[in-house]
This record gives C-alpha cells, sequence and structure tokens, in this order.
C-alpha cells in the first residue's frame, strides 16, 4: 500500500503529463488552409427599349432575365469549383444585403469595404429593338476603390438565347487560364502520327488535346485502341506492341471533355516490320552423312511489289495465270510473308529455299520449298522441303537486332540417281530489321 502523501505525489505527476499530453497534441480537426475566392453576384439591372428601369417585380422576359442570368452564373461558378460563390439571397439572410441606390458601383464598394467579398459580379439587360443585349462586368478591390477586371457584352436574339449565352459570358470576363467554363477539345496531336516497328519491338504514342485558345488539357485522359490485333497490340497507356509483320491503325478516344464541332480523333499508321537481313552459322547433320559446318543468308524483303495488271474477273485472270502468280507471290514477299533462305555446307553442297514464315514477338515458324545443288560428288541434290522452327534470345543490344537461334529439318527428294534425304540443322545467328 502507498503511503497517502506517496498517492498524492503520483496523482500530481498523473495531472501534469496529461496537460503536456493536451498541449502539445495536434487539434482533432484541423483544417487545411483552402480558402477559395469569394465572388458575390448581384441581380442584374433591366432596361427597356426607352433606356427606363424595368421594375424587378413585372412580369416581362427582361425583369425574369434580370434575375435567371445571375442564377445561371452562380451556378457555373460553384459548379468549376473554384469559387465560393454569394448570391443575393445569401447576402441577405445574413443582413449583409447592400442597399439599392442610383449608382450600382456603390454597392460593389461597400461590399468590399465590409469584407464580404473578394471579386464582384453585376450586370446589366437591356431590350434594343427586338434583340437583347447582356453585359456582364466583373470588380476587384483596389487601392482607390472597386477595379474593373473583366468585362463581356453579347446579343441575343431573344431572352432563351441569352441564358443559353451564359458560358459565352463567363469566359470573357476571367482569363483565359481560368477554368471556369471546360472549353471543349478543338484539336488532338498525336505523336507520332506514322509508326514503325520490327517484330516484338515496342513505341510510345503520345496524345495532346487542345481547346480553341492553344492551351494543353491536362485533364483529358484517351482509350487507344487497334484494328488489328494479330499485327498490333497497344495498352491503356498507347505503348505500341509490333505482333507480327503487316499494317494496323491505332484509334484513340478522349475522356474528360467534349469535342468541338467538326473535330476528327486522328489515327496512327502502324507498320510492323520483320527482319529483313539474317545471318546464320550453325551444324547439319543427315541420316548418312557426319555433321559438317554451315552457314547461312536470309532475305526477306519488306518493300511491297505490285505489278502493272489491274484486278481482273477470275474468267479474264484464267487466261492469263502467270500474272496472276506474279501478284499474289510478290505480295507474299513485300508483306514478309516469305522468307529466301540461301544455306551452304562448304565444300558439299548449297541450297536455296523460299520459305513462309509466321511471325511472334518472340519466336517463328515457317514451310518451304527450294533446290539443292551439290558441290561434291557426295553432295545432296533434288527439290527440298523445309520445316523451319525458331525463336529470339532474349538480349537486345540495339532496337534493330535480335539474336535468334534456329532449327531446319530438311527433307531433299534426289532425282533417279539420289536417294531421298533428311537432314536437321540447327544454327546460331543475327537478324537485322531496316
Amino acid at each position: 500500500m502507498l503511503h497517502p502523501r506517496h498517492r498524492t505525489y503520483a496523482v500530481w505527476l498523473m495531472c501534469i503529463a496529461l496537460a503536456v499530453c493536451i498541449m502539445h497534441a495536434p487539434p482533432l480537426h484541423a483544417e487545411e488552409n483552402t480558402s477559395k475566392e469569394r465572388v458575390a453576384i448581384l441581380t442584374f439591372w433591366a432596361f427597356d427599349q426607352q433606356g427606363n428601369i424595368v421594375p424587378r417585380a413585372s412580369e416581362t422576359d427582361l425583369a425574369r432575365l434580370s434575375a435567371v442570368l445571375p442564377q445561371g452564373i452562380a451556378a457555373k461558378l460553384v459548379q468549376s469549383g473554384a469559387f465560393e460563390v454569394i448570391d443575393e439571397s445569401l447576402l441577405a439572410a445574413y443582413n449583409s444585403l447592400p442597399a439599392v441606390g442610383e449608382h450600382e458601383l456603390a454597392r460593389v464598394e461597400e461590399l468590399f469595404d465590409n469584407d464580404l467579398a473578394d471579386q464582384v459580379i453585376i450586370g446589366t439587360v437591356a431590350q434594343i429593338q427586338q434583340s437583347v443585349v447582356t453585359n456582364v462586368r466583373r470588380y476587384v478591390p483596389g487601392p482607390d476603390g472597386p477595379l474593373l477586371e473583366g468585362a463581356a457584352v453579347v446579343r441575343s436574339n431573344n431572352a432563351s438565347e441569352a441564358v443559353n449565352a451564359i458560358e459565352n459570358l463567363l469566359s470573357q470576363i476571367f482569363p483565359p487560364d481560368t477554368e471556369v467554363v471546360q472549353r471543349p477539345i478543338s484539336r488532338i496531336v498525336v505523336i507520332p502520327n506514322v509508326l514503325r516497328i520490327p517484330v516484338g519491338g515496342t513505341a510510345p504514342i503520345q496524345a495532346y488535346a487542345i481547346d480553341d485558345l492553344g492551351r494543353t488539357i491536362t485533364t483529358v485522359s484517351f482509350i487507344f485502341d487497334t484494328d488489328d490485333e494479330t499485327r498490333v497490340l497497344v495498352d491503356d497507356h498507347g505503348q505500341v506492341t509490333g505482333i507480327s509483320p503487316g499494317r494496323a491503325q491505332i484509334s484513340l478516344q478522349p475522356l474528360g471533355r467534349p469535342l468541338a464541332p467538326n473535330v476528327t480523333v486522328p489515327r496512327v499508321e502502324v507498320t510492323v516490320v520483320g527482319p529483313s537481313l539474317g545471318l546464320r552459322a550453325g551444324m547439319s547433320t543427315g541420316s548418312n552423312a557426319p555433321s559438317r559446318p554451315r552457314i547461312g543468308l536470309r532475305l526477306s524483303p519488306n518493300h511491297e511489289i505490285r505489278t502493272s495488271t489491274p484486278t481482273q474477273p477470275l474468267p479474264q485472270a484464267g487466261s492469263n495465270p502467270v500474272n496472276v502468280l506474279t501478284s499474289f507471290f510478290g505480295s507474299l514477299l513485300g508483306n514478309q510473308m516469305l522468307t529466301v533462305d540461301l544455306d551452304i555446307v562448304p565444300s558439299h553442297d548449297l541450297s536455296m529455299t523460299l520459305n513462309a514464315v509466321q511471325r511472334t514477338p518472340r519466336s517463328y515458324f515457317g514451310t518451304g520449298i527450294g533446290v539443292a545443288v551439290p558441290l561434291a560428288d557426295d553432295g545432296p541434290s533434288g527439290v527440298i522441303l523445309r520445316l523451319t522452327l525458331g525463336g529470339q534470345l532474349p538480349m537486345n543490344l540495339r532496337s534493330n537486332l535480335t539474336w535468334p537461334v534456329e532449327v531446319n529439318a530438311d527433307f531433299i527428294l534426289g532425282g533417279t540417281n539420289s536417294a531421298p534425304q533428311a537432314r536437321v540443322s540447327v544454327s546460331f545467328g543475327l537478324d537485322l530489321f531496316q
């Protein structure tokens, strides 16, 4: 049991510690400094054709406009989220509404003197012949009184058209860098608009939305899409990946802002190319032959080959089959669907094969037909049927260079003096993309 005097000391120590904790503790409801500009909006004055003031209580379109326009401006400012809006009803609720006098500027000065607003918007609505002219002015405090910071005048054919001009009025009385009214997208710039990448390669697409003032709209995001996923893939950030040789288009869809009338969204033309030149070195072996060194060359034309013969119906095309075959194989070569394989086994044989190759970002597969020419008495001779399987090693020193490993299975159908043969070769090399 503690002595009573010691118990008293313990209670005092606990009270002192609690007081210190309370003094150094942060406030529970500490608010960040998120103060906004206070904008007061007063009811507009209305004038008829004779220049007389229209009573606010009158049942006329001008009187209604003088009340509706400030309410519409207040609604737009609230929606922008950049201002603390104070209208006449709020001023009246706090008994701070300036009295109506002969000079409207006196009411503005009273609001500034009483520190009730940082900006004040006033205006007039006047009928001139058959038109409605709206005038809006924005004032800020100055050293010698209110300063006119922004003004706008809009002519409308009727009352409903005047209400639709609220956004136009706001865009004129506030500086361009103030996002009071969200301006539509007037132009979309895409960099680059033409893209050429190798199979398996990647490249970024950057898109920018620009308003009618030439400013970049940073709040706009884009959705990217491709019209051929077998050729090109694109992610949400505009990163393009080449899948197989060919052409595709990337389309864009902006989000966050509407497009202005007659604005077209650009497309990106993407060309995916395969290797133009390849070198191979390896070994080959046959069923009845020892292993021998082998070197090879791979050529894949990437320029489209066109013929001068126009498109013809089937009966007419059948009368000239040479042009049809030339156009067909020219299209295959131009789209890099055919590769010319030239292989040499030194002092033994030479072979040339036309190989139809299907490519993916990391592998390729092909079948082909060609001819083998002997360079020695025991060299193979005849027609070659080739099966090709290859893959890319995961090391790229340059964007236009890859390191493939290739396996070829050849079936050689010899003539009357040569028996059929089969051989397998494994080679390593490099592929260059143009």
